[in-house]
């Protein structure tokens, strides 16, 4: 038996994904593309709007961490008066299995010219209207909005494309008067924001690699309160993502990870992607302290164990398992 096929024989643990109760969100903004407008989309100076930053892989590069001071949002009014708003928080959200997103996707329809990708999730943001904690001077009327960031690729290049927006050109209406901040409006989405203290585990350089059936790691750890509890999940939302693991707990707040990441169709590049193979980004793994989430705590690749192997079961050699944590991205 080879060493794939005796990791197909374990139990392996799908991935379910985030299950999002923002369901109306998701079908006015979609998923995948630019959002073509806010929500809502006129506003008054000191609101609280929702901005949809694009697809986790398809715009921003299968990032798997955005925060607020990650992009730049400047709000330009009908007197062309240029405004930079707040941003309280970033958040991803996850289409469902059997979305329209996804089955279009996977049945190769391009709606409108897009090129969406299947089972990708959406970055968005929760902007107020203010400046320096107070309700922007802008004047009634049309306004636009324009979102930069390095960690964002823009692709609306092209002219027409249906339910795709601009980055540097979202319309909003300025309505007269202001408002105060709704901390009821924007308590809806903070749970949704990405945890803090969490650590990344992705393949260090893939450099010319454009196949990997999956990857065995062992990652120890000191420094936590033990017995430390644990979540090891994959970063996407593939469903052809297998992933088994196990903490070993020493008693003492140190002890080892051990966890096998697998799709027996393979993790392959956007351009080479079948239906029921997974992106290279998805081999990503987050590790998720629920006992510890304000713990320091030490992790060390196990270099002797950890390997990443091939569709035959065969480890890739110059492929080594690499650690971050996620405010370092």
């Amino acid at each position: 038996m080879s060493r794939l096929e005796e990791y197909w024989s374990f139990e392996m643990k799908n991935n379910g994904g985030l299950r999002i109760g923002l369901y109306l969100l998701i079908a006015l903004l979609g998923i995948g593309c630019v959002q073509t407008k806010p929500v809502p989309s006129y506003a008054r100076p000191g609101d609280t709007i929702v901005l949809g930053l694009g697809g986790i892989h398809r715009n921003a590069n299968s990032n798997q961490n955005i925060v607020p001071g990650d992009l730049t949002i400047v709000l330009t009014d009908d007197a062309d008066e240029n405004f930079t708003l707040s941003v309280v928080n970033v958040f991803k959200v996850f289409p469902g299995y059997a979305s329209r997103l996804n089955v279009a996707s996977l049945e190769g329809v391009v709606a409108g010219g897009l090129n969406l990708q299947a089972f990708d999730g959406g970055w968005f943001a929760i902007v107020r209207l203010t400046e320096g904690g107070n309700p922007i001077d802008a004047v009634e009327g049309p306004a636009t909005i324009s979102i930069t960031s390095s960690k964002l690729v823009n692709t609306n290049l092209s002219a027409g494309l249906v339910g795709e927006g601009d980055l540097t050109d979202i319309p909003i209406e300025i309505l007269a008067g202001d408002s105060a901040v709704d901390p009821d409006y924007e308590q809806q989405f903070a749970a949704y924001a990405m945890s803090g203290n969490l650590v990344s585990v992705a393949p260090q350089d893939l450099g010319s690699i454009d196949s990997v059936g999956g990857a065995n790691l062992v990652v120890n750890y000191s420094g936590a309160q033990p017995p430390l509890e644990l979540l090891v999940v994959p970063s996407g939302h593939n469903p052809y993502v297998q992933l088994s693991y196990k903490v070993l707990d020493n008693g003492d707040g140190s002890g080892s990870i051990r966890a096998t990441v697998i799709n027996p169709s393979g993790f392959t590049t956007a351009a080479l992607q079948t239906p029921r193979q997974a992106l290279l980004a998805d081999l990503q793994l987050l590790f998720v302290p629920i006992n510890n989430a304000t713990t320091t705590i030490a992790y060390a690749v196990d270099t002797a164990e950890s390997y990443y192997f091939d569709l035959d079961g065969d480890t890739i050699q110059a492929l080594d398992p690499e650690l971050l944590l996620m405010s370092e991205l």
